[in-house]
């Protein structure tokens, strides 16, 4: 399949050094009927495999320039940034919204006759790095604030972030982080103002993970938890709330048990 959506062959010498072909040979020395074997096989591999089919069937240009993008991305890090981002597209196109993929923001999404927007981030450390808890704080602050000062964000935007590589780091992972995070990166910025400064109407963290129940399994990428800014678009909101993050005031938050 990667062969036939991405031109990419897994077994070719040459894509060694690519994480697709690393994930690929960790696979092959699990024991198939592991929690880490169906993460991996669905977050690196079959998950990607699912977004590119459906974009190939819906927007072939935007699936051209993805299988372009993907293969292109040879740092992990890099990779799994691209992945979340391919994520939000293909929720998108599967929950029929009209949108436009477009670069700062990232969407540009028509709701309700007019235009929010969406501004994907991902948190993450290298994977040979065992970071400290005050080192995980410190990532989560730098992506927020990046962002903030990134001169494009408004509040008709959307931050979307995926954690889960800082979640699966820290050793007893609470939701509060994140609100501790935001506090902690208003009150610098406030202190040394930038000209540049915007605040988005919302930012919402996710993370990848393999839930599972008594009768079921399934990979999903759910909100960690979301804060929309006192001053938010409406229109923003309405997406929103109606879109990815109704009824999570007071999310379930799980560990993941898997880097990404």
């Amino acid at each position: 399949m990667f062969l036939t959506l991405l031109d990419f062959d897994l077994e070719n010498p040459s894509n060694s050094d690519h994480p697709f072909c690393f994930t690929y040979k960790v696979l092959l020395k699990l024991n198939p009927d592991t929690d880490e074997y169906e993460y991996l096989l669905f977050n690196c591999l079959f998950g990607i495999i699912e977004c590119m089919d459906m974009l190939k069937k819906t927007n072939f240009p935007e699936y051209e320039k993805w299988k372009v993008r993907l293969v292109k991305n040879t740092k992990s890090v890099g990779l799994y940034g691209d992945i979340y981002e391919l994520y939000i597209h293909w929720s998108l196109v599967r929950k029929n919204i009209s949108f436009l993929k477009s670069e700062r923001p990232d969407f540009t999404i028509n709701w309700k006759g007019l235009n929010v927007f969406i501004e994907c981030g991902s948190a993450q450390f290298d994977f040979n790095k065992i970071p400290s808890e005050k080192e995980v704080f410190r990532k989560l602050k730098s992506v927020i604030r990046i962002n903030f000062t990134s001169g494009y964000l408004n509040t008709s935007t959307a931050l979307f972030i995926d954690i889960t590589n800082l979640m699966f780091h820290l050793s007893d992972f609470d939701a509060n982080i994140l609100s501790r995070a935001l506090s902690a990166v208003d009150l610098e910025l406030k202190r040394n103002p930038s000209n540049t400064l915007n605040e988005p109407g919302a930012i919402t963290f996710m993370n990848f993970e393999l839930i599972k129940n008594s009768s079921s399994q399934k990979y999903a990428c759910s909100v960690t938890g979301s804060f929309l800014n006192p001053n938010v678009d409406p229109n923003l909101k309405s997406f929103l709330e109606e879109n990815f993050i109704g009824g999570i005031e007071k999310p379930i938050v799980i560990k993941p048990k898997f880097n990404h």
